[in-house]
């Protein structure tokens, strides 16, 4: 057999040879599969988000009301914890800022609903013109409408309960620090309560002097000849006005111990006049005197509170005693608002 040329050899050779692919052949496919991957990845998003979308307002109201039965129904659990309280918060919060998205949502749609229907309803009295299409269009008008009216009342109302069950929590997180707090304390009649207000006492009241004199030292201090001047000229006033206030008291609805049966009417406006005369304008010589110390910068802020309940517990006792002679008229049987004998009334008075 002969010998086979060279230039078919190469050739041959070359037929059967594989060629190695290139850098930019390699790349290529893989960059299709990543693009094609990530735009999965989008259209499933794209879905999802679809499909969150197509929940109607109404859907989402009912899931809200049944959260809202959830928590109702815990409640009912007389023995929550505060941890449990807090849960119940958490869970009940993000209930709101979904009905508001409801509320917002629906708000432009009824407005447009409304707008929409007015144009569709007839503006004459004379129905005859109306065809069937526009009929339709109107029927299915009014029954959106009426959806969109009934999905926005709904979810005011539970926005409105989901307030009420916040309040609800509060109120509950605060009796149980309350009881908890009461159940850490003594009881009043407790002995051991009582050994150690007695132990504490001297030196409380040793404290309270030294408050006292301090506050009085830098009242004095601070206290300039125009102040003195003008809490002298206070004083005066409410000197001269006693005699006017007194008379008054005494003149305009006068008790006239003279009248034997004065009039059932006339007896209610004697009291309501010396009720309203001797505990209103003592409270207003109180509430002046507040503010006079407070505007000459006579009141230590150590003490304000003692200051306060010194000046609350007289208003409470002018106002007592108002009602008190309103009501029991000491001295006056004729005037009294209840038939009662003079011992029992006297007795009466000095226990009120």
């Amino acid at each position: 057999m002969g010998r086979e040329p060279p230039a078919a050899r190469i050739a041959r050779s070359r037929a059967f040879q594989v060629r190695s692919p290139s850098r930019k052949e390699l790349i290529l496919p893989r960059f299709r599969a990543l693009f094609l991957a990530l735009f999965a990845i989008v259209a499933g998003l794209a879905q999802l988000g679809a499909a969150r979308a197509q929940d109607t307002p109404r859907q989402r109201l009912d899931a809200v009301r049944a959260a809202l039965i959830e928590i109702d129904a815990s409640f009912k659990n007389a023995t929550l914890s505060d941890g449990d309280l807090q849960r119940l918060r958490a869970d009940n919060d993000p209930l709101a800022g979904e009905v508001q998205s409801v509320i917002a949502e629906l708000t432009p749609r009824l407005e447009a609903s409304t707008k929409r229907l007015s144009e569709l309803t007839p503006k004459s009295k004379d129905k005859t013109a109306e065809t069937d299409a526009a009929a339709a269009e109107l029927t299915a008008e009014q029954k959106t409408h009426d959806d969109l009216d009934a999905d926005l009342r709904s979810a005011r109302a539970l926005a409105l309960q989901i307030d009420d069950d916040n309040a609800r929590i509060g109120a509950a997180r605060r009796a149980l620090f309350a009881r908890q707090t009461f159940e850490r304390t003594s009881s009043i009649v407790s002995p051991l309560l009582w050994a150690s207000v007695i132990h504490e006492a001297p030196a409380d009241m040793a404290r309270l002097v030294r408050l006292l004199m301090d506050s009085l030292t830098g009242a004095a201090e601070r206290m300039t000849k125009a102040h003195a001047l003008s809490l002298l000229a206070l004083a005066i006033a409410f000197a001269v006005l006693a005699a006017p206030i007194r008379w008054m008291a005494r003149r305009v609805i006068a008790r006239d111990p003279g009248v034997a049966a004065p009039g059932k009417l006339r007896r209610a406006l004697a009291a309501i006049w010396t009720a309203l005369v001797l505990g209103g304008i003592p409270t207003l010589g109180l509430l002046a005197l507040a503010y006079a110390l407070d505007a000459f910068d006579l009141s230590d802020p150590r003490l304000q509170g003692v200051q306060d309940a010194a000046l609350d517990g007289l208003k409470l006792l002018f106002v007592t005693n108002a009602l008190a002679r309103g009501v029991l008229a000491p001295g006056r049987p004729s005037w009294r608002l209840m038939p009662a004998p003079d011992r029992v009334v006297t007795l009466a008075f000095r226990f009120w």
